[in-house]
């Protein structure tokens, strides 16, 4: 399943992740605001999957995608700085989003609860 929110998505005829608009290179290679990032094989899959198995992508694409998910605020809420990390209880916020920022402010979501 393709992750549009903290991934790479389609907006008319450019590509996006946040609130930046994405260039990929003949390579792989990502460009976003004047940054280059190297595209490998597992950075790929951390920016178009939903549910890949976390525990064999290397510890420097996490890294990488975490510069990513920084410069573009993927992971607040409205891709707006200064936001919340909004929870959405899936797989990618559990496994990546949460423990890449285990230190930032979460909004969480209240749930009716009936009696």
């Amino acid at each position: 399943m393709l992750d549009t929110h903290y991934g790479i998505r389609r907006d008319s005829d450019n590509f996006k992740i946040g609130n930046s608009n994405v260039t990929v290179g003949n390579m792989s290679n990502i460009t976003i605001r004047g940054k280059q990032i190297k595209g490998t094989e597992d950075l790929w899959k951390i920016l178009t999957r939903k549910n890949i198995d976390y525990d064999y992508i290397e510890k420097n694409e996490l890294q990488k995608y975490k510069t990513i998910v920084e410069i573009t605020n993927a992971h607040l809420e409205v891709y707006k700085a200064g936001n919340n990390i909004p929870t959405s209880g899936g797989i990618k916020f559990t496994n990546v989003i949460a423990k890449l920022f285990p230190e930032a402010k979460v909004a969480t979501r209240l749930k009716w609860v009936t009696y």
